[in-house]
């Protein structure tokens, strides 16, 4: 066994290599331990045994070209021993094997609450970001990487908000229909000063 094959097999992920056929041709001892298999009882069976329909069809995918490899932290589900599915987080590419050919590499980490939460989060942003951009009105936001001092005279404030360094955190179609631009053009992409330069109507718009 060489040393990449001890660091492999007791890693804290859980490793196998499923090859073109759909089979798990090699898996660590971690994975069989931490889903209660007995040892030897992942390798050269069928990935049906590890693997539910969505998942396989994912792992084939990638193997197929299908799916650009690598795959980084996907969702998808195994089964322990009890026939139990548990939640993880895989990465996923493509390696040539001297024996099996291409075969799909997988390296897993069971889903905590906090990988949980943290892909709540972006499945609602993603839904948010789409409301925001599709919207009929004019929508936008303005990070200012120099912040504004909101204690200080009002006249000071107004300086420091058109002199400030900042950026566009986002503009919406419905903003860069408001100011012409030409179709396609990402209003994201220009100078904040371009459109939201000092003027009385912009100062006016401050104050209130």
């Amino acid at each position: 066994m060489t040393l990449d094959d001890r660091l492999i097999r007791n890693a804290p992920v859980l490793f196998d290599l499923v090859s073109q056929h759909g089979w798990i041709v090699y898996a660590n001892a971690t994975e069989e331990q931490e889903l209660g298999y007995r040892k030897g009882n992942l390798s050269s069976v069928s990935f049906e045994l590890l693997y539910p329909p969505e998942s396989r069809e994912l792992i084939a995918s990638v193997l197929e070209g299908r799916v650009a490899s690598p795959v980084r932290l996907a969702h998808m589900q195994v089964r322990r021993a009890d026939r139990q599915l548990v939640t993880v987080a895989a990465n996923i590419d493509v390696v040539d094997d001297d024996t099996h050919g291409p075969c799909a590499r997988l390296m897993k980490f069971p889903v905590d609450d906090t990988l949980r939460e943290v892909e709540r989060l972006r499945r609602e942003n993603d839904v948010l970001s789409s409301i925001v951009s599709t919207a009929r009105d004019a929508s936008y936001c303005i990070d200012f990487i120099e912040p504004v001092d909101l204690t200080a005279p009002e006249h000071e404030i107004i300086r420091q908000v058109f002199e400030n360094r900042c950026c566009w955190r986002y503009c919406n179609e419905a903003m860069a229909r408001l100011y012409k631009l030409p179709m396609g053009d990402d209003l994201n992409s220009r100078d904040v000063r371009e459109v939201f330069a000092r003027n009385p109507e912009n100062e006016d718009f401050v104050r209130t």
